[in-house]
């Protein structure tokens, strides 16, 4: 079994999770499973992010990928907060 460690991987995964069931591969239960883990993980890192947000800091989470902070420095973005 390979690493998942980007959010893109994870992405690719949950869909495969996804066709798997369709296909009648994997049964609802497991699926189930799977998609709440998941959840688990990307909720971990909304709060880094928020967390970094409420603190001006630049983030720097390796799983959402190169330059993950570089949102924060938008503008735009700022005026959301």
């Amino acid at each position: 079994m390979s690493k998942t460690t980007t959010m893109k991987a994870l992405r690719e995964r949950m869909l495969q999770v996804f066709d798997d069931l369709d296909n009648g591969k994997i049964d609802i239960q497991h699926a189930s499973t799977l998609a709440k883990v998941n959840e688990t993980i990307i909720s971990g890192l909304k709060a880094e992010m928020q967390y970094a947000i409420l603190t001006n800091a630049e983030p720097h989470i390796p799983f959402f990928g190169e330059g993950s902070g570089r949102i924060l420095e938008n503008k735009e973005f700022k005026k959301l907060l």
